[in-house]
């Protein structure tokens, strides 16, 4: 399989991901803090500012996520 084809449903994945994460992050409540988008777990966190946190979040997910669960699944199934 070409490797470009390979890292076209990886970049889909990316881009709805950062869909999902800025409309969360934009249109719901802190207190209910949707898939964790204002700290983890069930409450948001204080520690750091919100934006902050979310442009961490938006790394996090990409690179240490996503990343090497597609890379792994790549070396699996080929």
């Amino acid at each position: 399989m070409d490797a470009n084809l390979s890292m076209i449903p990886l970049w889909l994945q990316l881009a709805y991901t950062a869909f999902v994460l800025v409309l969360t992050f934009l249109l719901t409540d802190p207190q209910e803090n949707i898939n964790w988008v204002f700290g983890p777990g069930k409450k948001p966190q204080h520690t750091i500012p919100a934006k902050l946190y979310f442009a961490i979040v938006m790394l996090i997910f990409p690179v240490g996520v996503f990343l090497p669960s597609h890379l792994l699944l790549q070396w699996l199934f080929t």
